[in-house]
């Protein structure tokens, strides 16, 4: 059977999944062609839901357009029956007000905009969800599918992009996706947390559909360690122990916990075991016999020696064997870029191709230069020191090698340019001489900048000052601003909403929190634009609804 609607033909059974969509239950269809007005704030969160792994500029927008909803929607009698319970929505305006009081120490008015803009999510979306009204129970699953399916059309269109482009390397995934990838992985992780939720639902409703949201979920586990954001990885193990704690410990057979403590076991020491491997081949260093080395090259040239170079690759000394003469000559006859200039990193190329040789354990000469591969010679010009780092597969192994090296060489050197991890190390260090300069009220909004500024430049910093950055960890960014007392008071307002309520009667809330704690030890996210506007969104859409949070909730019949 078919039905005419708005001039072209649909089935009716198709009719009613549309109508499922977009107004959350089947309706009459003389009913949808007026819109209600408390359609639109839902409206709002399948567009703000759909776009948070898309586009900042749509996040944006979709902000906006919620809290405008949320006003066309707003009902005076709602607000009063709400307010006692949605009241806590305010607690998240009061940290926004916090950064505007923050103004009154700020030395610099443009940086102190700057900030206030950074921190808008406190004020428009706890505004939004006071004024809007509550979704009804297909609503709110809509909004959590469309999140879901939105994260992974988004990594499923990052991963084509990535191996549509052959000149990218598998650690340029981070950089292929449509937002950091710090945020999308935190999207990932809730993303299969929703689904583990839904998935009782699902299977109720969609039941020819279950295998592929399975197949879905274990395309999101993989594209997690495909794009190797460390704080995703470690938030997502984190929330996988906490959770499995959680579910065999509430059993009270002996055999569950007695596998779950063997799960557990597992789950700590494979990644123990891998991250262990790596750092023992990283140090696993080729012996050096002094007297039995090689004086001349195989052309009859002097390799130099030099035994105070500290530097290994896989394992092989960078200093040993080297005959820059042959090097140079070989170099500019197999390349176009010139052996002194610098490759597309911005490093020399005679290093680049130094560190490259010694990885494959050739030795730095004529006989060297002859064994790469036309392949190789681009990939040296185009900055890759290592012939690990030169895969395009699946693989930790690279992440987590470049994390160790990194490490070495801050260790050897004090320089922490252009090294993530090490510059974490200094951007902590940073964090915790300014706080403690500035212990119970910190240096206030806009002013932070200028502090770290000059505490790298007194710590002798060998960084450039492009590359300073806050303390990327959101509770130490707290205390340079805001110091001792203003962190409490946020901590205070941040979380007492939650505290309010039993988690462990909402598993998915409590999970979120879990993610939202965990994540931000290693980032300043709620300091991005994506970061705050993703966790303020979810979190008060858990608090306004955390009713059908409740397990078994979604499979009733409702509105």
């Amino acid at each position: 059977m078919f039905d005419r609607a708005q001039g072209f033909f649909m089935p009716t059974s198709q009719r009613g999944y549309w109508d499922f969509i977009i107004f959350g239950a089947r309706t009459d269809p003389h009913q949808m062609t007026t819109l209600k007005r408390e359609h639109f704030f839902y409206y709002g969160l399948l567009l703000f839901a759909a776009a948070l792994p898309f586009s900042v500029a749509l996040i944006s927008l979709s902000a906006i357009l919620l809290l405008l909803f949320s006003f066309i929607s707003f009902k005076r009698d709602r607000l009063k029956a709400s307010y006692p319970e949605r009241k806590y929505l305010l607690f998240f305006v009061a940290i926004y007000l916090l950064h505007v009081l923050g103004m009154v120490f700020c030395k610099d008015f443009a940086s102190g905009l700057y900030d206030l803009n950074k921190a808008l999510p406190f004020l428009t979306i706890p505004l939004a969800f006071l004024l809007a009204p509550v979704v009804s129970t297909k609503q709110f699953r809509n909004v959590l599918s469309v999140f879901f399916w939105a994260v992974v059309f988004s990594a499923f269109i990052t991963l084509v992009k990535f191996y549509l482009a052959t000149d990218q390397l598998l650690l340029d995934a981070q950089f292929t996706g449509y937002i950091h990838h710090i945020r999308f992985s935190l999207m990932i992780v809730l993303a299969l947390a929703i689904q583990v939720y839904l998935m009782p639902s699902s299977i109720t409703r969609l039941k020819r559909w279950s295998f592929v949201v399975v197949a879905a979920m274990v395309f999101l586990v993989y594209f997690l360690f495909w794009q190797q954001s460390l704080t995703g990885l470690v938030t997502f193990w984190a929330l996988l122990c906490f959770s499995l704690i959680i579910f065999f410990y509430k059993k009270a057979s002996t055999k569950y916990r007695i596998a779950g403590t063997l799960v557990l076991f597992l789950l700590v020491l494979l990644p123990a075991g891998y991250v262990y491997r790596v750092v023992s081949d990283f140090y696993n260093v080729d012996e050096i016999k002094r007297n039995e080395l090689p004086v001349k090259t195989p052309q009859g040239n002097s390799y130099i020696h030099d035994f105070n170079n500290p530097f290994t690759e896989n394992g092989h000394w960078v200093g040993l064997y080297v005959c820059e003469p042959e090097l140079r000559d070989s170099w500019n006859k197999r390349s176009d870029l010139d052996y002194d200039k610098t490759d597309a990193n911005g490093y020399r190329v005679k290093d680049t191709l130094t560190r490259y040789l010694t990885s494959r354990n050739l030795k730095k000469d004529a006989d060297g230069v002859a064994q790469l591969s036309d392949e190789e010679i681009k990939l040296i010009e185009e900055g890759t020191s290592n012939y690990l780092l030169a895969t395009r597969k699946a693989s930790l192994y690279p992440r987590l090698y470049v994390s160790v090296w990194e490490v070495d060489q801050y260790m050897k050197t004090g320089n922490a340019n252009n090294k993530s991890i090490a510059q974490r190390i200094e951007y902590f260090q940073a964090a915790w001489t300014i706080w403690q300069k500035h212990f119970w009220f910190g240096v206030g909004t806009g002013n932070w900048k200028v502090a770290y500024k000059n505490t790298y430049q007194q710590m002798g910093s060998d960084m450039d000052e492009s590359q300073y950055a806050d303390a990327h960890n959101q509770y130490l960014a707290w205390l340079v601003r805001f110091g001792f007392i203003g962190t409490v008071i946020i901590l205070f307002l941040f979380f007492w909403p939650v505290l309010r309520v039993q988690l462990s009667q909402f598993p998915l809330f409590g999970a979120f929190i879990f993610i939202l704690v965990v994540s931000n030890m290693g980032d300043s996210n709620l300091d991005t634009h994506v970061g705050g506007y993703f966790f303020l969104l979810f979190y008060c859409l858990f608090l306004t609804h955390r009713e059908y949070l409740k397990p078994g909730a979604l499979r009733r019949k409702s509105n």
